[in-house]
């Protein structure tokens, strides 16, 4: 991600959201079908990813670039953080947005502390 000009602070955002989507394994698939990839993309943006990227299980950089031309993520990409932390919370929150997002953007934020550049 930093080759593509994303920060170190929003890259260690996204990151922390991978790692609990997907575990780093770019050929998951989760919610019973209905979700794949690093960043479990569900329903319209698996499609969407699918149709981006046919090799997609096998390919996790063409999945980091799905998820970098996506409309949301320019919104996240210009938003200056306080820290990774913060980068983190709200991905999950806004961007990942799963099932009980505030609690889940607690736990996530503590993995970015893993990333070192």
């Amino acid at each position: 991600m930093l080759s593509k000009g994303v920060s170190a602070t929003h890259a260690k955002g996204m990151l922390a959201n991978i790692e609990e989507e997907s575990g780093f394994y770019s050929d998951v698939i989760g919610d019973y079908g209905t979700s794949g990839g690093l960043f479990q993309h569900h329903d319209d943006r698996f499609s969407g990813l699918s149709n981006y990227s046919p090799g997609w299980k096998k390919d996790w950089k063409s999945q980091i670039d799905y998820a970098l031309q996506e409309p949301l993520t320019s919104t996240y990409l210009n938003t200056n953080f306080s820290d990774p932390q913060d980068a983190s919370e709200w991905f999950t929150i806004n961007w990942e947005n799963p099932s009980y997002s505030r609690q889940k953007a607690q736990e996530r934020k503590l993995n970015v502390f893993k990333y070192n550049y």
